[in-house]
Protein backbone atom coordinates (compact mmCIF):
# COMPACT_ATOMS: atom_id res chain seq x y z
CA UNK A 1 0.00 0.00 0.00
CA UNK A 2 0.88 3.67 0.09
CA UNK A 3 3.65 4.40 2.62
CA UNK A 4 3.29 7.00 5.32
CA UNK A 5 4.77 10.47 5.02
CA UNK A 6 8.08 9.69 6.73
CA UNK A 7 8.53 6.33 4.98
CA UNK A 8 7.88 7.99 1.61
CA UNK A 9 10.35 10.79 2.35
CA UNK A 10 13.02 8.20 3.17
CA UNK A 11 12.41 6.53 -0.21
CA UNK A 12 12.42 9.86 -2.04
CA UNK A 13 15.69 10.85 -0.37
CA UNK A 14 17.31 7.65 -1.63
CA UNK A 15 16.00 8.30 -5.17
CA UNK A 16 17.40 11.86 -4.99
CA UNK A 17 20.83 10.55 -3.98
CA UNK A 18 20.67 11.83 -0.44
CA UNK A 19 18.95 15.21 -0.86
CA UNK A 20 18.66 16.40 2.76
CA UNK A 21 15.61 18.45 1.84
CA UNK A 22 13.76 15.10 1.88
CA UNK A 23 14.95 13.94 5.29
CA UNK A 24 12.17 12.17 7.23
CA UNK A 25 10.84 14.41 9.99
CA UNK A 26 12.73 13.73 13.22
CA UNK A 27 9.88 14.42 15.64
CA UNK A 28 6.66 16.36 16.14
CA UNK A 29 8.63 19.57 16.69
CA UNK A 30 10.44 19.18 13.36
CA UNK A 31 7.17 18.41 11.57
CA UNK A 32 5.41 21.39 13.16
CA UNK A 33 8.18 23.77 12.03
CA UNK A 34 7.54 22.72 8.42
CA UNK A 35 3.76 23.08 8.31
CA UNK A 36 1.97 25.65 6.18
CA UNK A 37 -0.24 26.50 9.15
CA UNK A 38 1.58 25.85 12.47
CA UNK A 39 -1.77 25.47 14.26
CA UNK A 40 -2.30 22.26 12.29
CA UNK A 41 0.20 20.48 14.55
CA UNK A 42 -2.55 20.16 17.19
CA UNK A 43 -4.84 18.34 14.76
CA UNK A 44 -2.07 16.02 13.57
CA UNK A 45 -1.11 15.08 17.13
CA UNK A 46 -4.77 14.54 17.99
CA UNK A 47 -5.22 12.29 14.93
CA UNK A 48 -1.98 10.30 15.00
CA UNK A 49 -0.35 10.84 18.42
CA UNK A 50 0.28 7.78 20.62
CA UNK A 51 0.54 9.59 23.95
CA UNK A 52 -1.61 7.95 26.63
CA UNK A 53 -3.75 11.07 27.11
CA UNK A 54 -4.73 10.93 23.43
CA UNK A 55 -5.17 7.17 23.28
CA UNK A 56 -7.50 7.26 26.29
CA UNK A 57 -9.67 10.05 24.87
CA UNK A 58 -12.85 8.78 23.24
CA UNK A 59 -14.06 11.82 21.27
CA UNK A 60 -12.46 14.12 18.69
CA UNK A 61 -12.84 17.11 21.00
CA UNK A 62 -11.19 15.24 23.87
CA UNK A 63 -8.29 14.22 21.64
CA UNK A 64 -7.81 17.85 20.51
CA UNK A 65 -7.88 19.03 24.13
CA UNK A 66 -5.21 16.47 25.00
CA UNK A 67 -3.13 17.55 21.99
CA UNK A 68 -3.40 21.22 23.03
CA UNK A 69 -2.03 20.35 26.48
CA UNK A 70 0.84 18.40 24.92
CA UNK A 71 1.77 21.32 22.65
CA UNK A 72 1.39 24.17 25.15
CA UNK A 73 2.08 22.29 28.38
CA UNK A 74 -0.21 21.64 31.36
CA UNK A 75 0.22 21.02 35.07
CA UNK A 76 -1.57 17.69 34.71
CA UNK A 77 1.26 16.33 32.54
CA UNK A 78 4.70 15.07 33.42
CA UNK A 79 6.93 17.70 31.73
CA UNK A 80 9.77 15.27 31.00
CA UNK A 81 7.33 12.84 29.40
CA UNK A 82 5.73 15.66 27.36
CA UNK A 83 9.12 16.75 26.03
CA UNK A 84 10.05 13.17 25.20
CA UNK A 85 6.81 12.78 23.23
CA UNK A 86 7.27 16.00 21.24
CA UNK A 87 10.96 15.30 20.52
CA UNK A 88 10.63 11.57 19.79
CA UNK A 89 12.97 10.36 22.52
CA UNK A 90 12.80 7.74 25.25
CA UNK A 91 9.85 5.39 24.95
CA UNK A 92 8.58 7.38 21.95
CA UNK A 93 11.71 6.95 19.82
CA UNK A 94 10.47 3.89 17.93
CA UNK A 95 7.44 5.43 16.23
CA UNK A 96 8.23 9.06 17.11
CA UNK A 97 5.07 9.30 19.16
CA UNK A 98 2.88 8.42 16.17
CA UNK A 99 4.57 10.76 13.67
CA UNK A 100 5.54 7.81 11.48
CA UNK A 101 1.83 7.01 11.07
CA UNK A 102 1.00 10.37 9.45
CA UNK A 103 -0.59 9.79 6.04
CA UNK A 104 1.47 10.76 2.98
CA UNK A 105 -1.35 12.63 1.25
CA UNK A 106 -2.62 14.56 4.27
CA UNK A 107 0.84 15.27 5.68
CA UNK A 108 2.32 16.27 2.32
CA UNK A 109 -0.48 18.73 1.56
CA UNK A 110 -0.02 20.36 4.97
CA UNK A 111 3.66 21.19 4.39
CA UNK A 112 4.64 24.83 3.91
CA UNK A 113 5.21 25.92 0.33
CA UNK A 114 8.67 25.87 -1.20
CA UNK A 115 10.47 29.17 -1.61
CA UNK A 116 10.46 31.18 -4.86
CA UNK A 117 6.82 30.72 -5.79
CA UNK A 118 6.32 26.98 -5.45
CA UNK A 119 2.78 25.86 -4.68
CA UNK A 120 3.77 22.56 -3.01
CA UNK A 121 5.81 21.50 -0.02
CA UNK A 122 9.12 19.67 -0.25
CA UNK A 123 7.55 16.19 -0.47
CA UNK A 124 5.10 16.80 -3.30
CA UNK A 125 7.46 19.20 -5.10
CA UNK A 126 9.81 16.24 -5.47
CA UNK A 127 6.99 13.95 -6.65
CA UNK A 128 5.76 16.52 -9.18
CA UNK A 129 9.21 17.33 -10.56
CA UNK A 130 10.26 13.68 -10.75
CA UNK A 131 7.10 12.72 -12.63
CA UNK A 132 7.55 15.47 -15.23
CA UNK A 133 11.26 14.72 -15.62
CA UNK A 134 10.50 11.02 -16.15
CA UNK A 135 7.92 11.91 -18.79
CA UNK A 136 10.42 14.21 -20.50
CA UNK A 137 13.39 11.87 -20.34
CA UNK A 138 11.34 8.87 -21.46
CA UNK A 139 9.95 10.67 -24.51
CA UNK A 140 12.31 10.28 -27.47
CA UNK A 141 10.34 12.94 -29.32
CA UNK A 142 10.83 15.54 -26.58
CA UNK A 143 12.05 18.76 -28.15
CA UNK A 144 15.15 19.54 -26.07
CA UNK A 145 17.41 16.95 -27.71
CA UNK A 146 15.75 16.94 -31.13
CA UNK A 147 15.93 20.71 -31.66
CA UNK A 148 19.33 21.44 -30.09
CA UNK A 149 21.15 23.98 -32.22
CA UNK A 150 18.13 24.79 -34.38
CA UNK A 151 16.23 28.04 -34.51
CA UNK A 152 13.17 26.14 -33.31
CA UNK A 153 14.74 25.62 -29.88
CA UNK A 154 15.52 29.33 -29.58
CA UNK A 155 11.98 30.18 -30.64
CA UNK A 156 10.60 27.77 -28.05
CA UNK A 157 12.76 29.42 -25.40
CA UNK A 158 11.43 32.84 -26.35
CA UNK A 159 7.85 31.63 -26.45
CA UNK A 160 5.37 31.79 -23.59
CA UNK A 161 2.00 30.32 -22.77
CA UNK A 162 0.53 33.82 -22.85
CA UNK A 163 1.65 34.27 -26.47
CA UNK A 164 0.20 30.87 -27.40
CA UNK A 165 -3.15 31.91 -25.93
CA UNK A 166 -3.09 35.21 -27.82
CA UNK A 167 -2.24 33.51 -31.12
CA UNK A 168 -4.74 30.68 -30.85
CA UNK A 169 -7.81 32.28 -29.26
CA UNK A 170 -9.98 35.28 -30.05
CA UNK A 171 -8.20 37.21 -27.29
CA UNK A 172 -5.57 38.10 -29.84
CA UNK A 173 -8.23 39.59 -32.10
CA UNK A 174 -10.07 41.59 -29.45
CA UNK A 175 -7.00 43.38 -28.08
CA UNK A 176 -7.71 42.23 -24.53
CA UNK A 177 -4.57 42.44 -22.39
CA UNK A 178 -3.23 39.27 -20.73
CA UNK A 179 -0.32 39.05 -18.26
CA UNK A 180 3.06 37.88 -19.55
CA UNK A 181 2.79 35.22 -16.85
CA UNK A 182 -0.74 34.20 -17.72
CA UNK A 183 -1.34 32.47 -14.38
CA UNK A 184 -0.63 35.65 -12.43
CA UNK A 185 -3.17 38.32 -11.48
CA UNK A 186 -1.87 41.90 -11.86
CA UNK A 187 -2.83 44.53 -9.33
CA UNK A 188 -3.81 46.94 -12.11
CA UNK A 189 -4.50 46.68 -15.85
CA UNK A 190 -3.70 49.78 -17.90
CA UNK A 191 -4.10 50.60 -21.58
CA UNK A 192 -2.35 53.43 -23.38
CA UNK A 193 -5.69 53.97 -25.12
CA UNK A 194 -7.92 55.10 -22.23
CA UNK A 195 -11.07 54.40 -24.27
CA UNK A 196 -9.95 50.80 -24.74
CA UNK A 197 -9.24 50.53 -21.02
CA UNK A 198 -12.71 51.82 -20.19
CA UNK A 199 -14.27 49.36 -22.64
CA UNK A 200 -12.81 46.47 -20.67
CA UNK A 201 -14.00 47.88 -17.36
CA UNK A 202 -10.68 49.08 -15.92
CA UNK A 203 -9.98 52.44 -14.29
CA UNK A 204 -6.74 54.17 -13.37
CA UNK A 205 -5.72 53.57 -9.74
CA UNK A 206 -5.23 56.58 -7.47
CA UNK A 207 -2.30 56.95 -5.09
CA UNK A 208 -2.82 57.21 -1.34
CA UNK A 209 0.24 59.29 -0.42
CA UNK A 210 -0.72 63.01 -0.46
CA UNK A 211 2.87 64.17 -1.01
CA UNK A 212 3.39 61.90 -4.01
CA UNK A 213 -0.03 62.79 -5.38
CA UNK A 214 0.89 66.47 -5.15
CA UNK A 215 3.93 65.81 -7.34
CA UNK A 216 2.38 63.47 -9.89
CA UNK A 217 -0.59 61.09 -10.16
CA UNK A 218 -0.04 57.36 -9.82
CA UNK A 219 -0.80 56.98 -13.54
CA UNK A 220 0.49 59.72 -15.83
CA UNK A 221 -0.99 59.94 -19.30
CA UNK A 222 -0.49 61.81 -22.54
CA UNK A 223 -0.91 61.23 -26.25
CA UNK A 224 0.48 57.71 -26.80
CA UNK A 225 2.15 58.03 -23.40
CA UNK A 226 1.66 56.23 -20.09
CA UNK A 227 3.78 56.04 -16.95
CA UNK A 228 3.02 54.11 -13.77
CA UNK A 229 4.66 55.60 -10.65
CA UNK A 230 3.86 52.86 -8.14
CA UNK A 231 5.29 49.59 -6.87
CA UNK A 232 2.30 47.35 -7.61
CA UNK A 233 2.39 44.68 -10.30
CA UNK A 234 0.80 46.10 -13.44
CA UNK A 235 -0.14 44.95 -16.93
CA UNK A 236 0.21 47.63 -19.62
CA UNK A 237 -1.12 47.28 -23.16
CA UNK A 238 0.11 49.56 -25.96
CA UNK A 239 -1.55 50.57 -29.21
CA UNK A 240 -0.64 50.13 -32.86
CA UNK A 241 0.88 53.62 -32.80
CA UNK A 242 4.24 54.87 -31.56
CA UNK A 243 3.85 54.58 -27.79
CA UNK A 244 6.00 55.56 -24.82
CA UNK A 245 5.42 53.14 -21.94
CA UNK A 246 7.17 53.38 -18.55
CA UNK A 247 6.35 50.73 -15.97
CA UNK A 248 6.87 50.98 -12.21
CA UNK A 249 8.70 49.02 -9.55
CA UNK A 250 6.58 45.86 -9.57
CA UNK A 251 6.68 42.65 -11.59
CA UNK A 252 5.15 44.06 -14.74
CA UNK A 253 3.99 42.87 -18.16
CA UNK A 254 4.18 45.27 -21.11
CA UNK A 255 2.90 44.64 -24.65
CA UNK A 256 4.02 47.31 -27.10
CA UNK A 257 1.98 45.89 -29.99
CA UNK A 258 2.38 47.79 -33.28
CA UNK A 259 4.33 50.97 -33.93
CA UNK A 260 7.82 52.13 -33.04
CA UNK A 261 7.58 52.08 -29.27
CA UNK A 262 9.81 53.38 -26.48
CA UNK A 263 9.48 51.05 -23.47
CA UNK A 264 11.19 51.48 -20.09
CA UNK A 265 10.87 48.43 -17.84
CA UNK A 266 10.98 49.55 -14.22
CA UNK A 267 12.69 47.73 -11.37
CA UNK A 268 11.16 44.29 -10.84
CA UNK A 269 10.74 40.98 -12.64
CA UNK A 270 9.35 42.22 -15.93
CA UNK A 271 8.16 40.57 -19.14
CA UNK A 272 8.45 43.00 -22.05
CA UNK A 273 7.12 42.35 -25.57
CA UNK A 274 8.03 45.02 -28.11
CA UNK A 275 5.69 43.72 -30.81
CA UNK A 276 5.74 44.94 -34.39
CA UNK A 277 7.81 47.98 -35.29
CA UNK A 278 11.29 49.26 -34.50
CA UNK A 279 11.23 49.48 -30.72
CA UNK A 280 13.64 50.80 -28.09
CA UNK A 281 13.51 48.83 -24.82
CA UNK A 282 15.49 49.72 -21.71
CA UNK A 283 15.43 48.08 -18.30
CA UNK A 284 15.93 49.43 -14.78
CA UNK A 285 16.98 45.99 -13.52
CA UNK A 286 15.73 43.46 -11.02
CA UNK A 287 16.52 41.90 -7.65
CA UNK A 288 19.44 39.54 -7.13
CA UNK A 289 18.49 36.05 -8.26
CA UNK A 290 15.52 37.19 -10.37
CA UNK A 291 15.40 37.37 -14.17
CA UNK A 292 13.78 39.80 -16.60
CA UNK A 293 12.47 38.70 -20.00
CA UNK A 294 12.98 41.28 -22.76
CA UNK A 295 11.70 40.47 -26.27
CA UNK A 296 12.04 42.78 -29.23
CA UNK A 297 9.91 40.64 -31.57
CA UNK A 298 9.21 41.97 -35.10
CA UNK A 299 11.21 44.92 -36.37
CA UNK A 300 14.71 46.29 -35.93
CA UNK A 301 14.86 46.78 -32.19
CA UNK A 302 17.32 48.24 -29.68
CA UNK A 303 17.38 46.60 -26.24
CA UNK A 304 19.49 47.58 -23.23
CA UNK A 305 19.07 44.88 -20.57
CA UNK A 306 20.11 47.00 -17.57
CA UNK A 307 21.35 45.59 -14.26
CA UNK A 308 20.55 42.14 -12.92
CA UNK A 309 19.98 38.90 -14.77
CA UNK A 310 17.96 38.92 -17.98
CA UNK A 311 17.04 36.82 -20.98
CA UNK A 312 17.11 39.03 -24.09
CA UNK A 313 15.60 38.05 -27.44
CA UNK A 314 15.99 40.18 -30.54
CA UNK A 315 13.68 37.90 -32.55
CA UNK A 316 12.97 39.02 -36.13
CA UNK A 317 14.84 41.92 -37.71
CA UNK A 318 18.34 43.35 -37.40
CA UNK A 319 18.60 44.23 -33.74
CA UNK A 320 21.01 45.95 -31.35
CA UNK A 321 21.29 44.12 -28.02
CA UNK A 322 23.31 45.58 -25.12
CA UNK A 323 23.84 43.45 -22.02
CA UNK A 324 24.68 46.04 -19.38
CA UNK A 325 26.13 44.94 -16.02
CA UNK A 326 25.63 41.44 -14.57
CA UNK A 327 25.25 38.21 -16.52
CA UNK A 328 22.90 38.00 -19.49
CA UNK A 329 21.86 35.42 -22.06
CA UNK A 330 21.12 37.15 -25.35
CA UNK A 331 19.71 35.74 -28.60
CA UNK A 332 20.07 37.85 -31.73
CA UNK A 333 17.39 35.98 -33.65
CA UNK A 334 16.83 36.35 -37.37
CA UNK A 335 18.62 39.15 -39.19
CA UNK A 336 22.08 40.71 -38.99
CA UNK A 337 22.41 41.75 -35.36
CA UNK A 338 24.84 43.74 -33.22
CA UNK A 339 25.42 42.44 -29.69
CA UNK A 340 27.47 44.01 -26.91
CA UNK A 341 28.31 42.14 -23.71
CA UNK A 342 28.70 43.65 -20.26
CA UNK A 343 30.69 43.16 -17.07
CA UNK A 344 29.07 39.86 -16.09
CA UNK A 345 29.48 36.38 -17.51
CA UNK A 346 27.40 36.63 -20.69
CA UNK A 347 26.28 34.03 -23.22
CA UNK A 348 25.79 35.75 -26.57
CA UNK A 349 24.17 33.82 -29.45
CA UNK A 350 23.98 35.45 -32.86
CA UNK A 351 21.48 32.94 -34.32
CA UNK A 352 20.60 33.40 -38.00
CA UNK A 353 22.22 36.11 -40.08
CA UNK A 354 25.67 37.68 -40.26
CA UNK A 355 26.16 39.04 -36.77
CA UNK A 356 28.66 41.36 -35.08
CA UNK A 357 29.19 40.23 -31.47
CA UNK A 358 31.40 42.03 -28.95
CA UNK A 359 31.92 40.42 -25.54
CA UNK A 360 32.35 42.47 -22.39
CA UNK A 361 34.63 42.26 -19.37
CA UNK A 362 33.27 38.99 -17.96
CA UNK A 363 34.11 35.38 -18.78
CA UNK A 364 31.87 35.27 -21.85
CA UNK A 365 30.91 32.75 -24.50
CA UNK A 366 29.99 33.91 -27.99
CA UNK A 367 28.21 31.57 -30.40
CA UNK A 368 27.89 32.73 -33.98
CA UNK A 369 24.75 30.74 -34.63
CA UNK A 370 22.58 28.64 -32.28
CA UNK A 371 25.25 27.03 -30.06
CA UNK A 372 25.10 23.61 -31.73
CA UNK A 373 26.81 21.30 -29.25
CA UNK A 374 27.10 18.47 -31.79
CA UNK A 375 29.08 20.64 -34.25
CA UNK A 376 26.59 20.13 -37.09
CA UNK A 377 24.94 23.52 -37.28
CA UNK A 378 22.62 23.88 -40.25
CA UNK A 379 22.51 27.66 -39.78
CA UNK A 380 24.95 29.48 -42.07
CA UNK A 381 26.04 32.84 -40.69
CA UNK A 382 29.24 34.77 -41.42
CA UNK A 383 29.91 36.36 -38.05
CA UNK A 384 32.49 38.70 -36.51
CA UNK A 385 33.13 38.10 -32.81
CA UNK A 386 35.31 40.00 -30.35
CA UNK A 387 36.64 38.70 -27.04
CA UNK A 388 36.51 41.04 -24.10
CA UNK A 389 39.15 41.64 -21.45
CA UNK A 390 38.65 38.30 -19.68
CA UNK A 391 38.90 34.64 -20.66
CA UNK A 392 36.67 33.84 -23.59
CA UNK A 393 35.10 30.92 -25.45
CA UNK A 394 34.42 31.27 -29.19
CA UNK A 395 31.95 28.93 -30.92
CA UNK A 396 32.02 30.27 -34.47
CA UNK A 397 29.89 27.45 -35.95
CA UNK A 398 28.95 27.30 -39.65
CA UNK A 399 29.98 30.06 -42.03
CA UNK A 400 33.16 32.08 -42.58
CA UNK A 401 33.75 33.70 -39.21
CA UNK A 402 36.30 36.07 -37.69
CA UNK A 403 37.33 35.70 -34.04
CA UNK A 404 39.16 38.75 -32.66
CA UNK A 405 41.40 37.60 -29.82
CA UNK A 406 41.58 39.25 -26.43
CA UNK A 407 44.45 39.45 -23.95
CA UNK A 408 43.53 36.50 -21.75
CA UNK A 409 43.07 32.80 -22.54
CA UNK A 410 40.95 32.13 -25.64
CA UNK A 411 39.21 28.93 -26.73
CA UNK A 412 38.66 29.14 -30.49
CA UNK A 413 36.20 26.60 -31.92
CA UNK A 414 35.77 27.40 -35.59
CA UNK A 415 33.57 24.46 -36.58
CA UNK A 416 32.51 24.59 -40.26
CA UNK A 417 33.50 27.22 -42.81
CA UNK A 418 36.72 29.22 -43.19
CA UNK A 419 37.36 30.66 -39.75
CA UNK A 420 39.96 33.29 -39.00
CA UNK A 421 41.52 34.14 -35.63
CA UNK A 422 43.06 37.61 -35.62
CA UNK A 423 45.04 39.59 -33.06
CA UNK A 424 44.14 43.05 -34.33
CA UNK A 425 44.47 45.61 -31.57
CA UNK A 426 46.53 43.36 -29.30
CA UNK A 427 49.11 45.17 -27.17
CA UNK A 428 51.12 41.98 -26.59
CA UNK A 429 52.96 39.64 -28.92
CA UNK A 430 50.81 36.77 -30.13
CA UNK A 431 51.85 33.14 -29.59
CA UNK A 432 49.35 31.10 -31.60
CA UNK A 433 49.63 27.51 -32.78
CA UNK A 434 46.68 25.97 -34.63
CA UNK A 435 47.86 22.53 -33.49
CA UNK A 436 47.33 23.48 -29.85
CA UNK A 437 44.10 21.52 -29.15
CA UNK A 438 41.00 22.69 -27.33
CA UNK A 439 41.22 19.79 -24.89
CA UNK A 440 44.84 19.71 -23.84
CA UNK A 441 46.65 17.66 -21.21
CA UNK A 442 49.87 19.58 -21.67
CA UNK A 443 50.23 21.76 -18.58
CA UNK A 444 52.04 24.55 -20.41
CA UNK A 445 49.18 24.84 -22.94
CA UNK A 446 46.38 25.20 -20.39
CA UNK A 447 46.87 28.97 -20.14
CA UNK A 448 47.49 29.48 -23.86
CA UNK A 449 45.07 30.17 -26.68
CA UNK A 450 43.74 26.90 -28.11
CA UNK A 451 42.21 26.14 -31.49
CA UNK A 452 40.02 23.68 -33.35
CA UNK A 453 38.88 23.90 -36.98
CA UNK A 454 40.46 27.35 -37.41
CA UNK A 455 41.91 27.97 -40.89
CA UNK A 456 43.18 31.56 -40.81
CA UNK A 457 45.57 33.24 -38.39
CA UNK A 458 46.93 36.77 -38.39
CA UNK A 459 48.88 38.92 -35.93
CA UNK A 460 49.18 42.66 -35.42
CA UNK A 461 52.02 45.13 -34.81
CA UNK A 462 54.01 43.10 -32.27
CA UNK A 463 56.62 40.36 -32.66
CA UNK A 464 54.06 37.62 -33.24
CA UNK A 465 54.63 33.87 -33.48
CA UNK A 466 51.98 32.24 -35.69
CA UNK A 467 51.93 28.53 -36.57
CA UNK A 468 49.49 26.71 -38.85
CA UNK A 469 48.27 23.12 -38.73
CA UNK A 470 48.89 20.02 -40.83
CA UNK A 471 45.42 19.27 -42.11
CA UNK A 472 45.14 17.57 -45.48
CA UNK A 473 44.44 19.68 -48.56
CA UNK A 474 42.92 16.72 -50.36
CA UNK A 475 39.56 18.39 -50.71
CA UNK A 476 39.77 19.15 -54.49
CA UNK A 477 39.70 15.43 -55.34
CA UNK A 478 37.79 14.13 -52.31
CA UNK A 479 34.06 13.63 -52.84
CA UNK A 480 31.96 16.11 -50.94
CA UNK A 481 30.68 14.15 -47.92
CA UNK A 482 27.49 16.20 -47.84
CA UNK A 483 26.68 14.97 -51.36
CA UNK A 484 26.68 11.35 -50.24
CA UNK A 485 23.43 9.78 -48.99
CA UNK A 486 25.15 8.50 -45.85
CA UNK A 487 27.43 11.46 -45.30
CA UNK A 488 29.90 11.17 -42.44
CA UNK A 489 31.28 14.63 -41.80
CA UNK A 490 33.29 13.27 -38.89
CA UNK A 491 35.49 11.59 -41.50
CA UNK A 492 36.39 15.04 -42.83
CA UNK A 493 37.46 16.32 -39.41
CA UNK A 494 41.18 16.49 -40.22
CA UNK A 495 40.80 17.73 -43.80
CA UNK A 496 39.90 21.05 -45.37
CA UNK A 497 36.54 19.76 -46.59
CA UNK A 498 33.94 22.45 -45.87
CA UNK A 499 36.67 24.66 -44.41
CA UNK A 500 38.20 26.25 -47.53
CA UNK A 501 38.08 29.92 -48.44
CA UNK A 502 35.75 30.28 -51.41
CA UNK A 503 35.45 33.03 -53.96
CA UNK A 504 32.31 34.19 -52.17
CA UNK A 505 34.30 34.38 -48.95
CA UNK A 506 37.01 36.47 -50.59
CA UNK A 507 34.47 38.83 -52.12
CA UNK A 508 32.74 39.24 -48.75
CA UNK A 509 35.61 41.36 -47.35
CA UNK A 510 36.57 44.48 -49.27
CA UNK A 511 40.29 44.47 -50.11
CA UNK A 512 40.91 40.84 -49.14
CA UNK A 513 41.80 39.78 -52.68
CA UNK A 514 44.45 42.50 -52.88
CA UNK A 515 45.80 41.48 -49.47
CA UNK A 516 46.14 37.84 -50.51
CA UNK A 517 47.95 38.78 -53.71
CA UNK A 518 49.49 35.82 -55.55
CA UNK A 519 47.88 33.33 -53.17
CA UNK A 520 44.72 33.62 -55.28
CA UNK A 521 44.59 33.40 -59.06
CA UNK A 522 42.74 36.03 -61.01
CA UNK A 523 39.05 35.21 -61.23
CA UNK A 524 39.09 35.84 -64.97
CA UNK A 525 41.48 32.96 -65.65
CA UNK A 526 40.28 30.20 -63.36
CA UNK A 527 36.96 28.46 -62.76
CA UNK A 528 34.98 28.73 -59.55
CA UNK A 529 35.83 25.18 -58.42
CA UNK A 530 39.54 25.78 -58.92
CA UNK A 531 39.43 29.15 -57.18
CA UNK A 532 37.76 27.54 -54.17
CA UNK A 533 40.63 25.05 -54.06
CA UNK A 534 43.34 27.67 -54.09
CA UNK A 535 43.50 28.43 -50.36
Amino acid sequence: GLPGLNAARAQFKAIANGDTQLDPYKNWVDFGMNLKNPASIVNFIAAYGTHSTIASATTADAKRDAAMKLVFGDSSLNEADRQAFLNGTGSYAGNLGGLNDVDLWIGGLAEKKMAFGGMLGSTFSFVFELQLENLQNGDRFYYLSRTQGLNLLNELEANSFAEMVIRNTDIGQTGYAVPGDIFSVPDHVLYVDLAEQTKWGYTDPVGTDPFLNALAPLVQRGTNFIKYNGLDHVLIQGTNGDDTIISGGGDDSVWGRGGNDRIEAGYGVDKIHGGEGDDIITNAGTDIGETDFLMGEEGNDVIHAGSGLALVFGNQGSDVLIAGPDGKEMFGGEGDDFMLGGDGGDFLLGNEGDDWIEAGNGFDTTAGDNSELFFNSTILGHDVMFAGENEHDFDAESGDDIMVQGESVMRNEGMWGYDWAIYKGSTKSADADLLRPIFTTDQQDILRNRFDAVEGLSGYKQNDLLKGDNRSTAFPTTPDPEAEPDANLAGAENTMIKHHLSQAGIDRIAGLRELLGNLVQNSATVGEAAREAEI
